[in-house]
């Protein structure tokens, strides 16, 4: 049946697709322990996994679109398909791997971001305070000196 090759086609995209988010998951990983983070290398590579993202939406639309057309044959004839069947198994089984791979990443991903902000933050507030201290030992400095080019005589 060629459905059967079609959704056993379309497991393996999946699983290649799902491959390349790992992936950048790893790159994005790189990305957020450099230093000083680039979150402009962050922002390319959350587009690239947006769009792998979108890809793994159609096969999974495609998949089931074509498996509920097919599923009471197969569940009719079961004996018949037995060893695709077995296949599409085995294949679902490596996906969901992935799956569960991809969903530690993102968890550790999320906390490196999360120490990124909340570093930028505090640099940002040590760049204010040093900035205001400037300011103000500027101000100071200039209320203590005076005028050397002022017309004193009346």
């Amino acid at each position: 049946m060629t459905e059967l090759t079609i959704l056993e086609d379309s497991l393996k995209q999946k699983k290649t697709v799902l491959s390349n988010i790992i992936k950048e998951n790893e790159n994005q990983e790189a990305a957020l322990k450099a230093e000083p983070v680039s979150f402009d290398d962050f922002e390319a590579i959350v587009d690239r996994k947006t769009a792998l993202i979108e890809e793994l939406v159609k096969l999974d639309q495609g998949f089931e679109s074509v498996y509920e057309r097919i599923r009471e044959r197969l569940l009719t004839d079961r004996g018949q398909y037995k060893q695709k069947i077995e296949s599409l198994k085995a294949l679902i089984s490596e996906i969901t791997e992935q799956s569960v791979s991809i969903q530690a990443q993102e968890a550790r991903n999320k906390a490196l971001v999360e120490k990124a902000l909340t570093q930028g933050k505090n640099d940002l507030k040590a760049d204010r305070i040093r900035a205001k201290a400037a300011y103000d030992f500027m101000s100071r400095q200039a209320q203590d000196v005076p005028a050397r080019f002022m017309d004193t005589k009346k």
